[in-house]
């Protein structure tokens, strides 16, 4: 029976030294993890940097704009009775060359919108779902009459049926 209370007590000392080792392997491993986290935060995940100036690059181009002005036309209803109100203002990359283009063709540029806009009738745009297809086809018309660039957005300041 000493014996094996002896045998016991070998059993139970080293039972300690196997769960010191297992703490020591946890402390370890969490340690190792936070490090890694810490690296990551601080310094950043590889790829990520690159995109975002990507997107920033994106944003950084200077733009111009030219405002047409107020444009009144007649809609294309029937008894022609419905009319439309709206300031144009188009948006371009900046450079002297459009610049000058645009300069020369504003009035073929608010012949090309005023015709558009007397084509449409107040069904075709009047929902607020309807404008942005009405803007695309805008600058559409714009484009393939202009030689050194493209406008690249086109803002109604006011719009007003009547």
């Amino acid at each position: 029976m000493a014996k094996d209370n002896a045998d016991n007590l070998e059993k139970v000392k080293k039972q300690p030294g196997l769960l010191q080792l297992v703490l020591a392997g946890l402390l370890v491993f969490i340690l190792g993890g936070g490090l890694v986290i810490g690296y990551f935060n601080v310094i950043g995940i590889p790829g990520g940097e690159k995109a975002e100036k990507k997107e920033e690059k994106k944003e950084e181009v200077p733009t111009s704009t030219l405002e047409l002005g107020t444009i009144i036309v007649n809609l294309a209803n029937p008894g022609g009775n419905r009319y439309l109100k709206c300031d144009v203002v188009l948006e371009y990359p900046e450079n002297e060359t459009m610049t000058e283009e645009l300069g020369e063709k504003e009035h073929e540029i608010t012949d090309v919108v005023i015709t558009t806009l007397r084509s449409k009738t107040v069904q075709q745009i009047q929902p607020l779902d309807k404008v942005a297809p009405l803007k695309n086809e805008i600058i559409h018309a714009i484009n393939t009459r202009l030689t050194k660039g493209k406008i690249s957005r086109l803002f109604f300041t006011e719009f007003i049926i009547q």
